[in-house]
């Protein structure tokens, strides 16, 4: 190969790995795709979108037909937002056993990925690991937590550069189940979403700590409830920002909305 076909190799190789890193406009992050699933189970999908994704831009996650077809794809959440590091939903009732995945899509830019294969089971699906925190809703944090009306977000907008969660008292960083039974096992990790890093969390009767030692950043619980070897998961996006961007706690009520 002579120096020129050599330089346009080169131009060529390089101009195709940025277009490959230009493509990754959602990141998976995570997706319990080992797990066992049943029609009704929550699911959730942790993400990490990379683009400047529009205000009316929607994330659209759907699932597929058996075996990973597409052709008769169902929509399972549509939810109009900028951001968010999770989704989650519901597998369909009724829904036949066998292999799915799910897919992510955006409308504005619009780009998709998909998740490896999972498995649907028989089985009855059993209650949502929901959790509650005694966060407060002001000036400094709040606390968005509704699972019914589709709000899975807590924390705050206006720390300081440095800032740790060694700032809330060990009050405002307890969680706990609010549907908590004994007779199913739970299980918690909290996502690193900038480092890219996954730890267990540990419960007593359904009340468990974030972690005194955070730095600010963007973090998602993932909680699994597992009975009969049948999975119900649900995650929870734990923002800890600073003060330097436009967002802001002025109104709770508009950073829930």
């Amino acid at each position: 190969m002579n120096q020129k076909k050599s330089t346009y190799y080169l131009l060529f190789m390089l101009l195709l790995i940025v277009a490959n890193i230009s493509a990754q406009n959602i990141q998976l992050v995570s997706f319990e795709s080992n797990k066992l699933y049943s029609s009704g189970s929550g699911i959730t999908v942790i993400i990490n979108p990379t683009d400047t994704f529009k205000t009316d831009n929607h994330f659209i996650l759907e699932i597929s037909s058996i075996n990973g077809n597409w052709t008769n794809s169902q929509i399972i959440l549509d939810t109009e937002d900028f951001y968010t590091p999770a989704l989650n939903a519901k597998i369909p009732e009724n829904t036949a056993t066998g292999k799915y995945k799910l897919r992510i899509r955006s409308t504005n830019p619009v780009t998709s990925i998909e998740t490896p294969e999972f498995n649907i089971t028989s089985g009855n699906a059993h209650k949502l690991p929901k959790i509650i925190s005694s966060l407060p809703n002001n000036t400094n944090f709040f606390n968005c937590l509704n699972s019914e009306s589709g709000n899975y977000i807590f924390g705050s907008h206006n720390q300081q550069e440095g800032a740790t969660t060694a700032l809330l008292n060990v009050a405002q960083r307890t969680l706990s189940f609010d549907n908590y039974q004994p007779t199913i096992r739970y299980n918690i990790h909290l996502y690193d979403i900038i480092n890219n890093t996954k730890t267990p969390l540990n419960h007593e009767n359904g009340v468990f700590q974030i972690p005194s030692n955070l730095q600010l950043g963007t973090y998602v619980i993932e909680t699994e409830s597992l009975l009969d070897n049948i999975s119900s998961i649900q995650s929870f996006a734990f923002l800890f920002h600073g003060n330097g961007t436009s967002l802001g706690n002025s109104s709770s009520e508009e950073i829930c909305v």
